[in-house]
């Protein structure tokens, strides 16, 4: 897809999964062009502003950091837990994966959600090399697959 169209060029910044990437067309703004006159030893003479630039919009996250934080750290911990078995759970030595979502009932505001193994999104900014996207492209376990909101489960009713 040709992006320049939509006012993109070859330094611009596009959101690549997940929030920035559903409301991209809202965050992304306008860039501005300014005219800058210089000498021949680069000294600036003049600047003009052709163009203004326009912020994007804002997206507000509705995410409790602290209830993701401990959603994270308690997911990782019973995955290993059911790997080795306790009083409590059944023995699952191929448990590996696992998410977590955690939602306001009154307003239905998303508080923590949880996708485990799952990956640095940084490491997209400026492009991943070759060796990581293969590790992660290739992971049997899958950690660019959102379990969160790209799960198929069935309810499971114990009675």
């Amino acid at each position: 897809m040709n992006l320049k169209i939509y006012g993109y060029t070859q330094n611009s910044n596009i959101g690549k999964m997940g929030i920035e990437q559903a409301f991209e067309k809202y965050l992304k703004g306008t860039d501005g062009v300014n005219r800058v006159e210089v000498d021949s030893y680069g000294t600036v003479s003049s600047e003009n502003v052709v163009t203004k630039s326009v912020t994007g919009q804002n997206v507000t996250l509705t995410i409790d950091y602290r209830l993701q934080k401990v959603a994270e750290e308690t997911l990782v911990k019973v995955i290993n837990e059911i790997k080795v078995g306790t009083p409590k759970m059944k023995k699952h030595e191929d448990a590996s994966a696992g998410s977590v979502v955690v939602l306001d009932t009154v307003t239905g505001e998303v508080l923590a959600m949880v996708s485990y193994p799952s990956f640095d999104i940084n490491s997209f900014v400026n492009g991943i090399n070759y060796k990581d996207w293969n590790n992660l492209n290739s992971s049997s376990l899958r950690p660019m697959f959102n379990r969160s909101i790209s799960g198929l489960y069935s309810p499971r009713i114990n009675i």
